[in-house]
């Protein structure tokens, strides 16, 4: 997998390198009444993509954070209630069957082949 990720970052590079070289003529570049200046097409497409890039990955890091503090914040109330149960079943009488859907048998129906 590593390979395949160089190649990939390589033939990207390639690529931008050879549009960079083809890409070279200067730009007038004007900003609300500031005096223009001349950029090369090449870097000013590079800046672009570049804050571009910027927002996406300071908009993932915020939600990779939101999606942590939501996980943890989620299995405090699983674990409260896990001791919540486990109090009701200490107290109980009756002892209560747990059935845990990964674990039980599959139902005699299940196993039979689908008749034509």
């Amino acid at each position: 997998m590593g390979a395949l990720r160089f190649i990939i970052a390589l033939a990207f590079v390639v690529l931008l390198v050879t549009f960079g070289v083809k890409n070279m003529d200067p730009v007038p570049v004007g900003f609300y009444g500031l005096p223009s200046r001349n950029f090369p097409l090449f870097f000013l497409l590079l800046g672009a993509f570049s804050l571009g890039a910027l927002a996406i990955w300071l908009f993932s890091v915020a939600e990779k954070f939101r999606l942590q503090w939501r996980l943890r914040r989620e299995q405090s109330q699983l674990r409260a209630l896990q001791g919540r149960v486990r109090e009701m079943e200490e107290r109980s009488l009756v002892p209560v069957p747990v059935e845990d859907e990964d674990v039980r048998e599959p139902h005699p129906r299940e196993n039979r082949p689908a008749v034509p």
